[in-house]
C-alpha cells in the first residue's frame, strides 16, 4: 500500500476525532517504510488538539512544519495556550514564533493565559511586557487582566505597584470586581500595611462589593503581620458567617507568631462552634503557640490531637515539637 492508502484511513479517522485509530494507521505506515505528507500531519494535529491531546497536537504540528506545512492560526493559538497551561514555556515560544512568522498575531486569550502565567510565578516584568504587546496588538484589557496584573505586584508585595495598576485600569473606565479588591487588599497584607487594607476594604463596600472570606482572611492576615492581634480579633469578629477555616487559620498563624496560646486555643474554639474541622495548618499554629509560649504539655496535648484527627505530623510540627522540649530543657522528646 502507498502513502495515498494509509492516508485515507488516518483522514478519515480524524474526521472523526478518533485520534487512537489515526494514530494506529500512522503507525502501520511508518512500519511499512511509507512517508506521509504534511497535510496528513497537519489533519492529526487538528484531531487531536481538537480530543484536548497536547502531546501528540504539538509532535504531529511539529512533523508537519519539518515538512513545510505550518499549522493554521487556530492550530497555533490553541498550541500556545496549550503549552502555557501546562507550563511549558519554551514549547510556547516556538509556537509563538512560528505563529509571528505567519503574519498572524496571538489570540486575546493566549495573551491573557501569558499574562496570567507570568503573574503566577510573581514575574511582574515579564507579566508587563505581555499586557503591553497586547495593547499593541489592538486588544483593550478588561477588568481580569488588570486585576492580574495587580496579582503580580501582590505576589512581590509591591503595594505601590498594585496600586498603580488599579488607577490605570480606573483611567480605562474598568470598573473593579471584590476580586480585584481582595487582589490589593491581599498587597497591603504581604506589604504589613493594615491601614492600606482597611482603606481598600471600605473602598469595595462602598462601591457595592459584597466582602468575601479571602477579603476577612486577607485583612486578619494583614493585622497578625504587624502583631496586632486586637486588630485581627475584630476583623474575625467583624467576618461574622463569612469567616472560613482559612480566616481562622490566618488568626492561628498570627496568635502563635506571638507564642499566644490563650488566643489560639479560644480561636480554634470558635472555629469549632462554627463547623470548622482543623486541618494541618491548624494543628501547626496550635503547636507552635504552644512552643512558643513556652508550654511543653500543651505542645505534646495539640501533637497528639492532631494524630487522633488523622493529621500527619511534618517537619513543621517536629521542628516545633524540639523547640518546645529545648526551651523547657527536655531533650527525651
Amino acid at each position: 500500500p502507498d502513502a495515498a492508502f494509509y492516508s485515507k484511513f488516518i483522514e478519515d479517522a480524524a474526521k472523526k476525532r478518533d485520534v487512537k485509530s489515526a494514530s494506529r494507521w500512522l503507525a502501520k505506515a511508518q512500519r511499512a517504510g511509507v512517508e506521509l505528507n504534511g497535510s496528513t500531519f497537519l489533519m492529526l494535529a487538528d484531531a487531536a488538539m481538537l480530543k484536548e491531546d497536547f502531546a501528540r497536537a504539538q509532535r504531529w504540528s511539529t512533523e508537519a512544519v519539518r515538512q513545510g506545512e505550518v499549522p493554521g492560526e487556530r492550530i497555533l493559538n490553541a498550541l500556545i495556550m496549550a503549552a502555557v497551561k501546562r507550563g511549558n514555556l519554551n514549547a510556547a515560544g516556538k509556537w509563538l514564533k512560528v505563529l509571528r512568522n505567519t503574519g498572524a498575531k496571538p489570540s486575546k486569550a493566549v495573551y491573557f493565559r501569558l499574562i496570567v502565567e507570568a503573574a503566577r510565578r510573581g514575574d511582574l516584568v515579564e507579566a508587563v511586557s505581555w499586557f503591553d504587546q497586547a495593547s499593541l496588538a489592538g486588544y483593550v484589557p478588561d477588568c481580569a487582566t488588570f486585576t492580574t496584573m495587580m496579582g503580580a505586584a501582590a505576589k512581590k508585595g509591591d503595594l505601590d505597584a498594585a496600586e498603580l495598576w488599579f488607577k490605570r485600569s480606573q483611567a480605562q473606565g474598568v470598573r473593579p470586581t471584590m476580586v480585584t479588591y481582595n487582589t490589593l487588599i491581599n498587597a497591603a497584607a504581604k506589604n504589613r500595611s493594615l491601614p492600606k487594607a482597611e482603606h481598600w476594604f471600605e473602598v469595595a463596600v462602598s462601591s457595592g462589593c459584597e466582602p468575601s472570606s479571602w477579603t476577612f482572611a486577607s485583612l486578619v492576615e494583614a493585622a497578625t503581620r504587624l502583631g496586632d492581634l486586637p486588630a485581627a480579633e475584630r476583623w474575625l469578629e467583624r467576618a461574622g458567617p463569612r469567616a472560613d477555616l482559612a480566616t481562622f487559620n490566618a488568626f492561628l498563624t498570627g496568635a502563635a507568631r506571638r507564642g499566644d496560646l490563650v488566643r489560639a486555643e479560644a480561636c480554634l474554639e470558635r472555629a469549632h462552634k462554627a463547623g470548622f474541622k482543623p486541618n494541618k495548618m491548624t494543628f501547626n499554629a496550635l503547636v507552635n503557640a504552644a512552643a512558643k509560649a513556652g508550654d511543653l504539655p500543651a505542645t505534646e496535648r495539640w501533637f497528639e490531637r492532631a494524630g487522633h484527627s488523622g493529621v500527619v505530623a511534618d517537619n513543621i510540627t517536629m521542628t516545633e515539637m524540639l523547640n518546645a522540649a529545648a526551651h523547657v530543657g527536655d531533650l527525651t522528646v
